[in-house]
C-alpha cells in the first residue's frame, strides 16, 4: 500500500525541519511527499530544495501563492499513493503514524480513517493529553459523525482514499478559511466506509499569530465571510443529520457574532462600512440565541454591551437593523 503525503508550504522556515523529518523518518517507507510550495518569501524554498536532494521519495512542486486550499489542490493530481494525508507544514507526525494507519487500513478497507491527535502550545512548550480519543469501527460517514463523542472536521485527522476523492471529484476550496470544515462537511455524507482509531498520530501546533487569532479589519472579513460560505453550504447538505448541522450552524453562528462585534468595535473601520457589514449580516444571525439570550433589539446583547463605546448613530442604526422582524 502506498501513501501520498501532500505537504503546503508557505513561510514556515522555523517548522519546516521538524514537519519533514518526521515524515521522512517513519518505520514504513512506501511513502510518497509532495511538497507544495505555495509562494513562499522566507527560507521554506531552499529548505525544500535542500530535502529534495536528501531523498527521492519527495516531489518538490512550485506555484504562486494561493493559499492552503489551493496549494492542497495543486499537490492533489500528482498524488499516485492509495491514500492521501495532508500533513501541515508547521506540524508533524509521530515516528510509527504510516505503519499504524497502514495496518489498520489493510484490515477495514475503508474509504476514510480517522485518528486522534496531541496538541502542542507553542507559547508554553506544553502537550496536550491525546485529544478527542475514540474508537469507531466501520461504518458510513454520517453515522460516524454522530457515534463521534466529538467531531473535529479537521483534514490533518484523517487520511482519505484516492480512488474516493477522484471518484466524487473533491478538493478544497480555494480563499476559503476553516477550509477543513468546509471540505469535509461537503464530503462526509458521501462516505460509505470510514472508522477511527483512538491513536494520537499528529502533532497539532497551536500558534499564537496564526491567522484564527489576529483581530485586523481584513482577518475579522475574511472570517466571517468563511462562516457565511459555511452556512450556506449547510442549507443545501441533504446527506448529513439535520440535528447535527443546526447545532454545528449555531456553533458557526455564534462564533460570526463575536467577529461581528469586534469588528463594529474597531475604531479604524469608517461608519459605513460597519452599517454595511451588520445589514449583511442579519439574514445568518436571524434567529441566533447567545447564552440563552434570543438575537433580539429588547435584550442585553454585544451592542448594549458595548454602546458605550459607540457612537449614538451607529448604536441606533445597528439596533435597528438587527430587530427581528415581525
Amino acid at each position: 500500500m502506498k501513501i501520498s503525503i501532500i505537504i503546503p508550504v508557505y513561510n514556515v522556515a522555523q517548522y519546516l525541519r521538524q514537519s519533514l523529518d518526521s515524515v521522512l523518518s517513519q518505520s514504513y517507507n512506501n511513502i510518497e511527499i509532495i511538497i507544495v510550495n505555495d509562494g513562499s518569501t522566507d527560507d521554506s524554498l531552499s529548505i525544500c530544495e535542500e530535502y529534495l536532494q536528501k531523498d527521492e521519495r519527495i516531489l518538490l512542486l512550485n506555484k504562486a501563492n494561493g493559499g492552503l486550499s489551493d496549494a492542497r489542490n495543486f499537490g492533489l493530481p500528482k498524488a499516485t499513493g492509495d491514500y492521501i494525508w495532508f500533513v501541515d507544514s508547521d506540524d508533524w507526525i509521530v515516528a510509527n503514524a504510516i505503519e499504524i494507519l497502514v495496518a489498520n487500513l489493510s484490515k477495514m478497507r475503508c474509504e476514510v480513517l480517522g485518528f486522534s491527535f496531541i496538541n502542542y502550545f507553542e507559547d508554553t512548550h506544553k502537550f496536550s493529553d491525546i485529544a478527542y480519543s475514540q474508537s469507531i469501527g466501520v461504518t458510513t460517514g454520517n453515522d460516524y459523525i454522530l457515534k463521534s463523542t466529538f467531531f473535529f472536521p479537521s483534514a490533518w485527522s484523517h487520511i482519505y482514499s484516492r480512488a474516493f476523492l477522484e471518484k466524487h471529484q473533491l478538493t478544497f476550496k480555494v480563499n476559503q478559511l476553516h477550509e477543513d470544515d468546509y471540505f469535509n462537511f461537503g464530503c462526509f455524507g458521501r462516505i460509505t466506509s470510514i472508522a477511527k482509531i483512538e491513536d494520537g498520530l499528529y502533532y497539532y501546533r497551536r500558534r499564537e499569530n496564526s491567522i484564527t487569532t489576529l483581530a485586523s479589519k481584513e482577518n475579522l472579513l475574511k472570517r466571517m465571510n468563511s462562516y457565511v460560505s459555511l452556512l450556506q453550504l449547510f442549507e443545501i447538505i441533504n446527506d448529513i443529520d439535520k440535528s447535527f448541522l443546526l447545532k454545528k450552524g449555531n456553533a458557526y453562528k455564534r462564533n460570526l457574532y463575536e467577529l461581528l462585534n469586534q469588528y463594529v468595535l474597531l475604531e479604524t473601520i469608517p461608519f459605513a462600512e460597519k452599517y454595511s457589514q451588520v445589514k449583511a449580516l442579519k439574514p445568518w444571525l436571524k434567529g441566533f440565541k447567545s447564552e440563552g439570550t434570543q438575537f433580539s433589539h429588547s435584550k442585553k446583547n454585544w451592542l448594549i454591551k458595548s454602546s458605550l463605546q459607540l457612537n449614538a448613530l451607529l448604536f441606533l442604526i445597528t439596533l435597528s437593523l438587527l430587530k427581528p422582524n415581525k
